[in-house]
């Protein structure tokens, strides 16, 4: 019969732990100048544990994974870990030591995250290169509390000019960090855990003002008006439904329902808030993407197509908005205009929060389905009609043969 309960004592390291790993006769390696104590698994992965002697008795409790947490890791925590034992604390390794090794798991894990997007992924990976980690990368993720944070990463921030709102993006970005750390059990959960940045910054942070009004809607349709074709559209697109500038760029021509009540659909992958999005169009708004499905040659997918054929990224529809602005507005603004101009139409709350895809609570959630549709077709046909009379574009298609030209 096998003996594999031997073990072994050794100066521990990556090489010892898997040499030792192809010998199925031991069981633990202690290291020879520490209390750590590596006890193989059945799958010979490792678990942590701590050798300690207290009061003529010998305990060993569990510490972490390996490797998960890497000898390294493990020596580099170890006065840490024997201090919370002195305590009467729980000891805990964490897989990273710091706040650089934490974000850059983060990143990388997020990268290969088909489920988030490019834009947020972009997004998450310049909010910690360019603040996260020249500011906290070198603490340490267990002594990370309110105290550091206000004075390295909000302090700091708003002595050099940025505004609560990117601060407050930021600080969002740490706490997703840290929180999936510890839904992995990479590290223990922090003091963070339950803070909100109003804890750091009192004041109300009041959402930035739109940069055109609903009175300049005839200048911004002139700008519209002498753009380029694809630049043109896509600033269209923005103003007539509304919706947020990613979105705008994934239009796919199969979302177009082409019945007698004409409907674009986005689903769910790419609208920000993860809910499906009707958008009922009018005869305008068909017509435009008819006309430009003819100039494309009726091949592509996207409406707003690369050579390749895919989907354009954010780059270049900044520019189309650029072109079309001249730096004065940019996409959001005309989604602010839209809900304006909404507002002042009268359009019922109800109404402009759906158009919006924003989330109805309580009482709201109870509105009719049927009739909120019909409220939303009934307030885009008549802003679309205002927008058509203002661009006076020409009429080929129509109602009755959309489907021949989609």
């Amino acid at each position: 019969m096998t003996n594999n309960n031997m073990r072994i004592t050794a100066l521990l390291s990556e090489s010892a732990i898997r040499d030792h790993c192809k010998d199925l006769t031991i069981a633990e390696v202690k290291d020879r100048k520490t209390p750590l104590l590596l006890r193989y698994k059945a799958d010979r992965t490792g678990s942590w544990l701590l050798e300690l002697n207290r009061e003529g008795k010998t305990t060993r409790p569990k510490i972490g994974d390996w490797p998960l947490v890497s000898v390294a890791g493990a020596k580099k925590q170890l006065e840490g870990l024997l201090l919370a034992v002195a305590q009467n604390e729980t000891a805990k390794l964490t897989a990273f030591f710091n706040i650089a090794e934490l974000s850059q798991w983060y990143i990388e894990r997020e990268q290969r995250n088909a489920s988030t997007s490019k834009k947020y992924r972009t997004t998450s990976l310049s909010l910690v290169t360019k603040h996260i980690l020249p500011r906290l990368g070198g603490f340490n993720v267990c002594g990370l509390d309110k105290g550091l944070v206000d004075e390295h990463l909000v302090q700091s921030m708003m002595e050099e000019g940025y505004k609560p709102s990117t601060i407050r993006q930021v600080y969002a970005q740490l706490k997703r960090i840290l929180q999936q750390g510890a839904d992995s059990a990479v590290i223990q959960p922090t003091a963070l855990a339950g803070v909100p940045f109003k804890n750091f910054h009192k004041s109300k942070i009041k959402p930035k003002p739109s940069a055109i009004r609903p009175y300049q809607l005839r200048d911004v349709i002139e700008q519209i008006k002498q753009a380029d074709r694809l630049p043109r559209l896509f600033a269209l697109c923005l103003l007539c439904f509304g919706t947020r500038k990613t979105e705008t760029s994934l239009i796919e021509y199969g979302w177009f329902d082409t019945s007698d009540k004409p409907r674009l659909i986005l689903p769910t992958q790419v609208t920000k808030t993860n809910d499906e999005l009707v958008i009922p169009c009018s005869e305008f708004v068909m017509r435009e993407v008819a006309l430009f499905r003819k100039e494309q040659g009726g091949n592509c997918r996207y409406l707003f197509a690369n050579a390749r054929g895919e989907s354009v990224g954010e780059s270049t529809t900044d520019s189309w908005v650029k072109s079309v602005s001249g730096g004065k507005w940019s996409a959001h603004d005309l989604r602010k205009l839209a809900t304006d101009c909404w507002i002042e139409a009268g359009v019922d709350y109800l109404v402009v929060q759906r158009l919006l895809n924003h989330a109805l609570r309580g009482v709201d959630q109870a509105y009719m389905h049927s009739h909120l549709e019909s409220r939303k077709r009934e307030a885009l046909e008549q802003w679309h009609n205002k927008i058509d009379r203002l661009i006076n574009s020409d009429t080929n298609p129509t109602r009755n043969n959309f489907d021949k030209w989609l």
